[in-house]
């Protein structure tokens, strides 16, 4: 299921782009030089934009990046 991203994902969303970035891709950025990813509701979606989270099956959440169920697209 893909829903709107709120804040109940953040710690979530954040660890995912963060471990993709660093941990796959090796670009060695850290979340203080990313504020728009620590305020995703206002630098995405109260400019008109939006972003969104795919939930697995049951709905839930990422809680373990290498379980890969939640995903983001914005």
């Amino acid at each position: 299921m893909i829903t709107i991203y709120n804040n109940s994902y953040k710690k979530e969303v954040i660890d995912l782009i963060l471990h993709v970035q660093n941990v796959e891709y090796g670009v060695g950025i850290s979340l203080e030089e990313q504020q728009d990813i620590l305020n995703i509701d206002s630098h995405y979606i109260k400019n008109g934009g939006n972003f969104w989270v795919a939930l697995n099956e049951k709905n839930e959440e990422q809680s373990d990046w290498r379980k890969r169920r939640m995903k983001f697209a914005y």
